[in-house]
């Protein structure tokens, strides 16, 4: 498997293990530190020495122990103490490394770098970051060992994610004693067991300088990466609209000679065929690398002329369907007039009378402005268009919907009412009929 399979297979791997509709049977994927960290510390004049114990299920620890002979483990460069953290070929992700600087009264300077054997690419800096250890004033008086954290992630980014002033406190009161037995018998005087180191862990501020961009520069780049977006998509709109501008000159020359030809005089013809010619000369001499506004402004001025006869071809083909439903809502508003049914029992013929007088008056309408443009051509402008055939279905429905609509009054309450006491009288007189008879 080459490399380019092996990567197309990780990705695709990567891809089934972060989705929910996919089972992927539980692996690890160990990485390999490519680039080793070191870190570099200031001495104070003593030459330093690291021990590093490492046990299974716990996290790698180095000692700084800043009275101890030399080991092989640091090094110094340029008065700077230095102790490799992380070397190349050590399985990523890991645990964290935590550093212990000893009798620390005062903050102190911390930095990570690329180790000098790390194959930098060429004008890579060796600098990673830099990072101050703030002591606060309270604990200066005396010294106290100081625990950093180390971390990588899966990127390869190393960081501190945290600092500890290790702050001794007073060993605690034991109430356990242990006992010897001697041969005879006897026990021996209890003996007292060594008291238990105890430590309260104080959080340290830490101030961070990395390599990369300042502020500033981030800022600019930001500005520099809108204006070259803008930039670029001033060069796209302008391209489309060179490209609409071309298309519309091909399609309206052919148009011209075959669905628009019978929608145009001759002379506005001849006036928009030369208007079209002028204009595609221009665009391929000197206005092929012409601005976005002036190509907006040549397809405006080619509209002018070619909008008002691609309306009349679009006029004449929506118009029957406009007729057609203005025609429907006259025929419903007259059968609602002469409508006798139950449905309708309630609408006073005052009421239906002024509904027909209102259909048949825009009916009158609608067919002497059909003969009208009966006895246009189909290059003159039209004077029944779709825009006024919808206004007056619309004139009509509004004036014609309040009848149309009008509910059927409720029974009246009273009639109830008289039903009942007629009924109650009627009980009464027989019963009193009865009273008679016996």
């Amino acid at each position: 498997m080459n490399s380019d399979e092996a990567v197309a297979r990780g990705a695709a791997l990567q891809c089934a293990m972060e989705s929910s509709r996919i089972q992927v049977r539980p692996f690890t994927i160990i990485d390999r530190v490519y680039y080793p960290v070191e870190v570099q510390y200031e001495a104070d004049g003593f030459t330093p020495s690291a021990t590093t114990t490492t046990s299974e299920g716990k996290d790698d620890s180095m000692d700084i122990v800043e009275d101890s002979p030399t080991s092989s483990s640091s090094s110094s460069i340029n008065g700077m103490s230095t102790i490799e953290i992380y070397s190349r070929g050590d399985d990523l992700p890991r645990k964290p490394r935590r550093l212990t600087f000893r009798n620390k009264t005062d903050s102190f300077v911390l930095r990570t770098a690329y180790s000098a054997n790390a194959f930098l690419p060429q004008g890579q800096d060796r600098l990673i970051s830099t990072h101050t250890i703030k002591i606060p004033d309270n604990y200066k008086s005396s010294p106290h060992d100081v625990r950093v954290t180390f971390n990588m992630d899966k990127n390869g980014c190393v960081i501190i994610s945290g600092a500890q002033l290790m702050e001794e406190l007073p060993p605690a009161e034991s109430t356990e004693q242990s006992t010897t037995s001697t041969g005879e018998g006897k026990e021996s005087q209890p003996e007292e067991s060594a008291p238990k180191k105890r430590f309260k862990k104080v959080d340290l501020q830490i101030d961070t300088v990395s390599f990369g961009l300042t502020s500033q520069q981030i800022k600019d780049t930001i500005e520099l990466e809108a204006q070259m977006a803008n930039e670029d998509r001033l060069i796209i709109e302008t391209a489309d609209r060179r490209n609409e501008l071309e298309s519309y000159i091909y399609s309206m020359r052919d148009k011209l000679d075959s669905s628009l030809k019978d929608f145009a005089t001759n002379s506005e013809k001849l006036q928009f065929k030369e208007l079209i010619d002028r204009t595609e000369s221009w665009l391929y001499d000197d206005g092929f690398d012409s601005t976005k506004s002036l190509y907006v402004k040549k397809l405006d001025e080619l509209k002018v002329l070619g909008n008002p006869i691609e309306k009349r071809l679009w006029e004449q083909n929506n118009r029957g369907e406009a007729a057609d439903a203005l025609k429907r809502q006259i025929e419903t508003c007259k059968s609602f007039a002469i409508s006798n049914t139950e449905a309708t029992a309630h609408i006073t013929p005052e009421e239906k009378l002024k509904v027909r007088n209102i259909a048949e008056n825009i009916e009158q309408w609608f067919y002497d402005q059909l003969e009208k443009q009966g006895e246009l051509s189909s290059y003159n402008e039209p004077v029944l268009t779709v825009d006024l055939l919808a206004s007056k279905r619309k004139e009509l429905f509004n004036t014609t919907k309040d009848i149309m609509n009008k509910p059927k009054p409720l029974p009246k309450k009273e009639e109830k009412k008289d039903e009942k006491d007629e009924a109650e009288s009627k009980a009464e007189s027989e019963s009193k009929g009865e009273e008679d008879s016996k």
